[in-house]
């Protein structure tokens, strides 16, 4: 259709390879109108008063719910440092009760993925946040199952430089990464991060403010949500889901 040239607008949701491809079918690609939401790393960002409980319940069902496999999954755990431990002992806790295995067994939450190359990237991604300082954090997690499921892997801390900071993972793995406020501080990075030759830095990563890391998040992601007990953060370019307390939601 695109080859024929009668196309005058393309619209995708999906991997911004698959856009340069179907773009350079058209036989005047400068000319067509294209609306696209690409590589959508949607994050989720949990401050220091935010309520463990009904955070962890929330990212759970933003992580992993579909398999991970849906363009609003959330794709990043931005917490802050004074509550990382903390948030994760609790997740990864609850994360443990997922069971793994077949579509059609009783109870399976996580299930095959589509094809062994998404099996192999899953696997990659892990192996690379690992050697650039990385851990897996729940036991058995990252593990594959019948050449096709890949078990949960919650990974922390995730720094720049790593695969799975700047691309989306669309699947069952959990990128945690710490952020700490340093108001004042001079070395601000204001760009959109890439994974091009940089290391892995130590220690969370420094943020202005929350407002900040918010702009930054949503300049790669299609949506932010905010874990907060004040729920009175908005982010200044797209909608922001407030996660409440547990006292408001009586």
């Amino acid at each position: 259709m695109l080859a024929s040239g009668k196309v005058n607008v393309l619209a995708l949701i999906g991997s911004s390879k698959v856009a340069d491809h179907l773009k350079k079918q058209h036989p005047k690609s400068h000319r067509l109108r294209a609306i696209l939401g690409l590589d959508a790393k949607n994050a989720a960002i949990v401050l220091p008063d935010a309520d463990i409980e009904l955070t962890v319940k929330e990212c759970l069902l933003g992580t992993l719910s579909f398999n991970g496999q849906r363009c609003t999954a959330l794709k990043m755990l931005i917490v802050h440092e004074s509550i990382a431990e903390r948030f994760l002992e609790r997740f990864t806790e609850e994360l443990a009760k997922l069971k793994v295995g077949m579509p059609w067994e009783k109870g399976v939450t996580i299930t095959p993925l589509p094809g062994l190359h998404r099996t192999a990237y899953m696997t990659e991604a892990i192996e690379d946040a690992k050697a650039k300082g990385a851990r897996v954090v729940n036991e058995g997690g990252g593990d594959v199952l019948h050449d096709a499921v890949t078990t949960r892997p919650c990974v922390y801390p995730v720094r720049e430089g790593m695969k799975l900071y700047r691309e989306e993972q669309f699947g069952p793995i959990i990128p945690v990464m710490p952020f700490v406020e340093r108001r004042g501080r001079a070395r601000i990075r204001q760009s959109l991060p890439t994974t091009a030759s940089r290391s892995a830095s130590s220690g969370p990563i420094p943020v202005r403010s929350v407002h900040w890391l918010i702009r930054w998040s949503t300049r790669s992601a299609g949506s932010t949500s905010i874990a907060s007990a004040s729920g009175g953060l908005m982010s200044s370019r797209l909608p922001v889901a407030r996660i409440p307390p547990k006292e408001r939601c009586r």
